[in-house]
């Protein structure tokens, strides 16, 4: 029945649960979703979620699980802006880690600007490559004319010894 998963919900909205964003955070409300709509009752977490937002103190998690409830029920654009709102805020909170899977999870849902510019604060945050060169390449593919993010990979590639990529990659910057 529903019910069997209501405390598990309810301790998401009151911030006891997944509220920090930890990748076992994020596993939990991402099999969560999936039980919800297997059980047909994604809609009412999703409201839930909804409700919860608009009140001071909603968690990272609540955020996220209203996120993937969205993703799944289909309302993609709606998923996407709370997966980059959440971004934002993950952003200016320094939470790197958490944000980097944030912006990932958006970029899943739609390859936007915002969602790969969230990448990038996200991996220069935690300033671990490869996964920092992964990250600005892949920005960089949806973000080709931005010149500032094509210079700082070219820094990233030249520090990370990559000399042959990073001439690669500023001539093809280079107008004909």
């Amino acid at each position: 029945t529903p019910m069997t998963f209501r405390p598990f919900l309810s301790s998401v909205l009151r911030g006891e649960e997944a509220a920090e964003l930890t990748p076992e955070d994020r596993d939990r409300l991402e099999a969560f979703a999936a039980e919800a709509e297997a059980e047909g009752v994604l809609a009412l977490v999703r409201d839930e979620c909804a409700g919860r937002q608009r009140q001071p103190g909603c968690t990272s998690g609540t955020d996220y699980l209203l996120g993937v409830a969205c993703a799944r029920h289909g309302e993609v654009e709606r998923a996407l802006q709370t997966l980059l709102a959440l971004g934002e805020r993950l952003a200016g909170e320094q939470r790197w880690e958490p944000l980097a899977a944030v912006a990932e999870r958006s970029l899943s849902l739609g390859e936007t600007q915002a969602g790969a510019r969230l990448l990038v604060r996200a991996h220069e945050g935690l300033g671990v490559d490869p996964a920092r060169l992964e990250a600005l390449e892949r920005a960089f593919g949806i973000l080709a004319d931005d010149l500032d993010l094509g210079l700082l990979f070219a820094q990233r590639l030249a520090e990370a010894g990559m000399g042959e990529r990073r001439r690669d990659l500023l001539s093809g910057m280079l107008p004909a």
